[in-house]
């Protein structure tokens, strides 16, 4: 997952960065997305219902990983993605956590 992961890094966060250049419309739905995620993981995080060193950026990072996962895995159930949702959340979870090997990305 990590090899396949970097190979499609720039592309990823290039359509991420890119998509509110080819309408205004989708820059404002972008943004109040991000707003709106970061807002959510930080009233998680105060709650104790997420780890203390994720950010809405990891969060936002993360959100195409079960899908984009499941599409290396042919003739699988189309509900695999749940299988990989379900680890995201358990490896967001504080419990267990172990320190994270890299400083957060800049907030997007």
């Amino acid at each position: 997952m990590t090899v396949a992961a970097h190979q499609r890094q720039q592309r990823d966060l290039s359509f991420l960065h890119g998509a509110g250049d080819v309408d205004p419309a989708v820059a404002r739905d972008r943004e109040r997305m991000y707003r709106t995620v970061h807002d959510l993981v930080d009233r998680a995080r105060d709650h104790g219902a997420l780890r203390a060193d994720v950010t809405g950026t990891d969060v936002i990072l993360l959100m195409c990983a079960p899908n984009y996962v499941a599409g290396y895995a042919p003739g699988a159930s189309p509900d695999l993605w749940r299988r990989y949702l379900g680890i995201l959340f358990d490896g967001l979870r504080p419990q267990g956590a172990h320190p994270l090997p890299e400083p957060p990305p800049p907030a997007l």
